[in-house]
């Protein structure tokens, strides 16, 4: 299996959703292998939080290979974390690559 790495972000969810919550739900969407997970509070709202995140990307999977292609050309991937409600996740490439 071949896998590349990338720095990606969710800028703004609310600070009530639980980090296991967003782990869980990363790990159902199958980018792939989460490797480094960073909550941060939002500077100037405490109602919201940050989520920068590395993602090991299995791309020997058609769909992985798709999301892995729209984050290299600048687009937005849109989580739905639960089909009941119209909520999304927006993910983008990190502003904050890891070192």
């Amino acid at each position: 299996m071949t896998t590349e790495k990338s720095d990606l972000c969710i800028p703004k969810i609310n600070s009530n959703v639980s980090k296991q919550f967003i782990v869980d739900t990363l790990q159902k969407a199958n980018l792939g292998q989460l490797e480094r997970f960073t909550e941060l509070p939002l500077k100037h709202n405490p109602l919201y939080k940050r989520i920068l995140f590395t993602v090991k990307w299995e791309v020997d999977k058609p769909k992985t290979i798709q999301y892995k292609e729209m984050i290299e050309k600048n687009q937005t991937l849109k989580l739905v974390p639960n089909r009941n409600d119209p909520q999304f996740w927006i993910i983008v490439p990190s502003c904050c690559p890891k070192p």
